[in-house]
């Protein structure tokens, strides 16, 4: 079945196909077919080279219920400069209002007299 060799061997480089496949075998209600794919791991491994893919991929493992998967892309955001599109997540707009440290945790509070 082409539902069948499409999740187990579509290409991980473009996020944007990926979250298209994904939401078309949910539409046509291949949820085996769903499974295989998000078992790839495409989350941890879909290139970052496209941000309009990126959001796509976002929405689709939303939708998807695949919240792990979609936490594990969202940590690759910013290392990926991708920052607007992790803040636009969840909480995070509020959460890493003063940015966000490499290690991943908030950053401090600042204003513009700590600048000196």
């Amino acid at each position: 079945m082409l539902a069948e060799r499409a999740a187990a061997h579509v290409a991980l480089d473009d996020p944007g196909e990926v979250g298209d496949l994904l939401d078309s075998l949910r539409r046509v209600g291949a949820g085996d077919q769903v499974r295989v794919l998000l078992a790839r791991d495409p989350a941890a491994h879909v290139a970052l080279n496209n941000p309009f893919g990126v959001g796509l991929l976002l929405n689709s493992l939303r939708e998807a219920g695949a919240g792990e998967q979609m936490r594990t892309l969202a940590e690759r955001l910013p290392a990926a400069g991708l920052f607007e599109q992790f803040i636009g997540i969840g909480d995070h707009r509020e959460q890493f209002r003063f940015g966000r440290e490499p290690d991943g945790t908030a950053a401090d509070p600042w204003d513009w007299e700590n600048l000196d």
